[in-house]
């Protein structure tokens, strides 16, 4: 008996030394778990971009998580071509044929959270503005304008001149990789620069804010832009003066095939000051008609345009 309770104590201390090593209690060489590393979403900017065939378009993924998580990412589209498929920043390219396209980006540690980004197809216009002639109410002309076009055929430069011929401004446009404008440098007949003009964009081609500086970076003026988000016309335009200050109010209307047919213009108090009639030849814009408030004839612009595809949409841009 006495070796019987002998082995029973050893076997006890046998196993408590074993449960002990087992839960590393004992020991100063444990340390706590440290927090979990989990990825609780996927961003992707921009939501939704318009391109043309061929035309590239920068997208941002951002990814959040808990704990020492990994932010890499994957992309990947139901079509076009991607500068990188790793990485926080990429390009996109549409593919020659038009359509609509799915980019997706995803958490290469938690392929579960991921962002999509919707890209549309933008039909190219189908005519080009070559000249803008200016008239007064007599019919006699004032200025007019001459249109440049870059490789890529977006508008590069525009040139003011007299009715006597004489060049009176130069506006250089800096266009990007998508063929759009993002700013105008207005310069005088002898190349000093006057002014300049930044444009932030509703979608990838149609801009939703002008804004105007002086060659010191003071600004002066800026045009706030609406857009039918089905039609991709242009609804309203607010001007505002350097204070910020509501100016003016033009409001658009267009026939079914799109084309724009009126402009009423308000002032601050919403009383109409004039408006605007547009003629069509062709299919292209061949005159507008300038009226006051009284419907007196005040002037007129005459249009000269090419049939060449172009990414510029000139009612985009022109308040007339």
């Amino acid at each position: 008996m006495p070796n019987a309770g002998r082995h029973r104590i050893l076997s006890v201390a046998v196993v408590y030394a074993l449960l002990n090593a087992c839960s590393g209690g004992g020991g100063s060489d444990a340390s706590p778990a440290g927090p979990r590393s989990t990825v609780t979403a996927v961003a992707v900017t921009p939501a939704t971009a318009y391109l043309l065939a061929g035309a590239t378009q920068p997208f941002l993924a951002t990814v959040a998580g808990t704990g020492s998580f990994d932010p890499s990412v994957t992309w990947s589209s139901t079509g076009g071509f991607f500068s990188s498929t790793g990485g926080a920043a990429t390009s996109f390219m549409a593919p020659a044929t038009s359509g609509s396209y799915t980019i997706t980006v995803r958490s290469v540690q938690d392929p579960t959270k991921m962002a999509s980004a919707m890209v549309n197809p933008v039909s190219p216009f189908a005519f080009r503005i070559k000249r803008q002639d200016a008239y007064n109410a007599s019919n006699v002309l004032q200025t007019y304008w001459l249109y440049t076009y870059s490789g890529g055929n977006a508008l590069s430069k525009t040139e003011t001149y007299s009715n006597t011929n004489t060049l009176l401004q130069v506006a250089r446009t800096t266009i990007d990789l998508a063929g759009h404008r993002s700013r105008t440098d207005n310069y005088d007949a002898s190349g000093v620069l006057t002014s300049y003009t930044t444009v932030d964009y509703y979608d990838y081609y149609l801009p939703s804010r002008n804004t105007n500086f002086s060659t010191a970076g003071v600004m002066t003026s800026r045009t706030e832009m609406t857009f039918d988000p089905l039609t991709r016309t242009k609804l309203t335009a607010d001007g505002y003066g350097a204070t910020g200050v509501l100016t003016s109010h033009y409001v658009f209307a267009y026939d079914a095939g799109k084309n724009r047919t009126t402009n009423t213009i308000y002032n601050s108090l919403n009383v109409v000051t004039g408006k605007t009639i547009y003629e069509y030849a062709g299919g292209a814009l061949a005159k507008c008609t300038f009226y006051d408030a009284n419907n007196v004839i005040t002037g007129s612009r005459v249009f000269t345009f090419e049939t060449i595809p172009t990414t510029e949409d000139l009612f985009a841009f022109g308040n007339w």
